[in-house]
């Protein structure tokens, strides 16, 4: 006997399956998914959900885009279990050979499909636009503090290309599709106890184990990782390394040595690697096969209520395709915890907020004297290279350091300029009015030329005033008194420590570097090193015109009409200081 034409909400009505169910069982789900929505947030707590939304306080835009992206993935979660409902319907309505409600139906499954991929799609990109910034705001702070030095020695090139990857893939993207997981397993099941209260038992029962093999593996998978970011981190360092120093691999010759280190450092590396995935692997695994065998349990338990009966065939259909939204997230989501576990110590690198020192700006008082009181320093122990100095440096004065290789001139300027630490003794600043000065990095007082500056891949200009601006006339008066002026010619043209231009040009351009930034102390180490004898005496001169208040010059050029320049002479030899007026 054909059955009467109706809609698909009459024929919803008709067989009134979901509604009876729902009664029947509304008050026993209340309870169950009551407790388990506590379990699931106490979770959630544990898994950084939650810390991770408390930490996106610092940013109204990471709120934004992770609520943004919780909401699209909660709806596509939603969706997928309307999916469930539309293939019961339409299995239904085929059986019972309702022709129009075949086609209403699978109308509105067709329709949910295409709702379902558009959200996919949408939430994607809402948690990509999420975990972008995540990564852009972590980064940003770990070089900040690079710069500031509160990171210290331990950040190198690692910090932003490995260890983001695992922080991206492992990490932050993990934590947003956690959101998704959740969403979709609690729906599912949810789903489930409404249709067969019996299959919720069985899917209940079984669904936490998976969640166990990470918990069990959390320590295991933390050492591993921590392991293979270091090794990783040795392997660039020491690549890193023997780029910036090829010229000297090529001038000796020693091709052989580092290749095998490199050899060494790479298998090292992967093999760290290697284990480390599969660690990971062997966790997904083992919570994989776990789910498995909870799917196959539900299946079965659902089969025999199909055959005896007591549930249709569109219910089963949907069981199954409610089942792929529980045991695939359950799988992800025991993957993602241990993930995330692993990769826990490393994002806390990026996470942490600290005191970080304030952009310079404006200065404290001028400096009115250096007084260097019982200064000893040594690289060994009980080897000094400076032993019990004692020396005045006053201000609207010129001082140079004389002395030959090792006897500590730079170790010397060094301790001035605050760049090194675990000296004896005092160094004290004193302003106009005779207080002490507080010296915090970044320390715009003294300035500190080094003997091998630095010049970074920016054109003239920029390796001289970061981006400032400088009458031009100004400049070209500054860079023809130091004899450079033929380097910013073309202010396109980017420098860099490899390129052709002379030790003396290199030396002059950060001389002009730090005069312009105004120093109050200026500390020049070798600066004439590289220079003629002409060339030499213009640079100091000029440099005596500028408005700094003290210049110290390190110096091994004995010369009598260099020296000449200078209001006072120190002689260091054999670790002390021999001060003398000067040679005029």
């Amino acid at each position: 006997m054909r059955v009467k034409n109706i809609g698909v909400y009459e024929l919803i009505k008709k067989y009134g399956y979901l509604k009876q169910k729902a009664l029947h069982t509304r008050r026993r789900s209340t309870i169950v998914f009551q407790n388990l929505k506590r379990v699931l947030i106490s979770l959630s707590a544990n898994l950084f959900i939650l810390k991770d939304v408390d930490n996106l306080k610092q940013d109204k835009k990471n709120n934004g885009l992770f609520f943004l992206a919780s909401i699209s993935l909660v709806l596509f979660g939603a969706v997928n279990v309307i999916l469930a409902f539309c293939l019961k319907i339409t299995v239904d309505a085929a059986i019972a050979k309702d022709l129009a409600a075949f086609g209403e139906a699978l109308l509105l499954t067709l329709c949910t499909a295409v709702l379902d991929f558009g959200m996919g799609v949408l939430s994607r990109l809402a948690l990509q636009q999420y975990v972008k910034r995540r990564l852009v705001q972590a980064k940003a702070r770990r070089f900040e503090q690079f710069l500031r030095d509160a990171a210290g020695d331990e950040t190198d090139i690692a910090a932003f290309s490995t260890d983001v990857d695992l922080l991206y893939a492992n990490n932050y993207l993990n934590k947003g599709m956690l959101v998704y997981y959740f969403a979709q397993f609690i729906l599912s099941v949810t789903s489930i106890v409404i249709l067969s209260w019996k299959v919720s038992i069985v899917v209940l029962l079984t669904m936490f184990m998976p969640l166990i093999v990470p918990l069990i593996m959390q320590k295991r998978l933390q050492k591993s990782t921590a392991s293979y970011t270091e090794g990783m981190n040795g392997y660039l360092s020491f690549v890193q390394d023997v780029m910036n120093g090829v010229q000297e691999i090529r001038t000796y010759g020693v091709f052989k040595f580092f290749s095998n280190s490199h050899r060494k450092l790479n298998n090292q590396a992967e093999t760290l690697r290697l284990k480390n995935k599969l660690l990971i692997y062997l966790s997904n695994i083992i919570s994989t096969f776990i789910s498995t065998l909870s799917f196959i349990a539900t299946i079965a338990i659902c089969g025999y209520l199909t055959i005896t009966g007591e549930v249709t065939m569109g219910t089963l259909i949907a069981v199954i395709q409610l089942i792929n939204s529980i045991v695939g997230p359950v799988g992800n989501i025991s993957s993602a915890v241990g993930e995330i576990s692993a990769t826990k110590v490393l994002a806390s690198k990026y996470e942490t907020f600290s005191e970080m020192a304030a952009e310079a700006g404006a200065r404290p008082s001028a400096v009115s004297r250096i007084e260097v009181e019982n200064l000893s320093y040594s690289y060994r122990e009980q080897q000094y290279v400076l032993k019990d100095i004692n020396l005045i440096f006053e201000r609207g004065k010129k001082y140079a350091v004389l002395g030959e290789s090792g006897s500590g001139k730079s170790t010397l300027a060094k301790l001035l300029a605050g760049l090194l630490d675990g000296y004896s003794g005092n160094i004290t600043l004193f302003d106009p009015d005779g207080n002490s000065i507080h010296r915090t990095p970044p320390d715009r007082l003294v300035q500190y030329v080094a003997q091998e500056p630095y010049l970074f891949k920016l054109s003239a200009i920029d390796n001289v005033y970061f981006g400032d601006k400088e009458n031009e006339e100004s400049m070209i008066t500054r860079m023809g008194r130091l004899g450079i002026s033929d380097l910013f010619n073309d202010p396109s043209a980017l420098l860099s420590n490899r390129d052709r231009i002379s030790g003396g040009q290199k030396q002059r351009l950060v001389i002009a570097r730090a005069l312009y930034h105004n120093p109050d102390v200026l500390i020049l180490d070798e600066p004439t090193a590289n220079l003629d004898y002409e060339t030499s005496i213009n640079t100091i001169n000029y440099v005596s015109d500028s408005d700094c208040g003290i210049l110290i010059v390190i110096t091994h050029n004995a010369d009598a009409q260099f020296l000449n320049q200078f209001d006072e002479v120190i002689t260091l030899a054999e670790g002390t200081a021999v001060p003398k007026g000067g040679l005029n």
